[in-house]
């Protein structure tokens, strides 16, 4: 009987951490860090979901919980448009980890704070402000 129980405890601990696993959470928070814009134009999507356009004046940002399937991941990428130019950012590039984590397996989440400037994108790498800046793509 004591066994029984070991094994029946164990797998809802392991279908808990499976689940939570499956669906991974991610925050997506976009700030307009442009110099000498005051608006900037935001459109970001997926292959699945359209978060719809949005205006950012300038050090406003756009917060999205975003989530992804560990076997079909959204592959999500933002479109800029500010003074007749336009830059995009694939949220999805291997090199944009999003490193300001939580414990993602016990219901936290990872945040993916991009500061949107005028040479590129910046992704803070800590709670601190560091930041990891990428050129825009040509």
């Amino acid at each position: 009987m004591r066994q029984c129980h070991t094994v029946l405890v164990s797998l809802l601990l392991l279908s808990t951490l499976l689940a939570a696993s499956i669906e991974a959470k991610k925050v997506l928070v976009l700030e307009n860090d442009v110099e000498g814009v005051q608006n900037i134009t935001i459109h970001c999507r997926s292959n699945e979901d359209d978060l719809g356009v949005h205006v950012l004046e300038p050090h406003q940002s756009f917060q999205r919980e975003l989530l992804n399937s560990l076997f079909i991941p959204n592959l999500y990428y933002c479109r800029f448009d500010w003074g007749g130019d336009a830059h995009w950012l694939d949220l999805n590039d291997y090199r944009y980890e999003c490193p300001i984590c939580t414990n993602v397996v016990l219901g936290g989440c990872e945040i993916c704070r991009w500061s949107i400037k005028r040479n590129g994108s910046c992704l803070a790498t800590d709670n601190k402000g560091s930041q990891r800046c990428y050129n825009w793509h040509k």
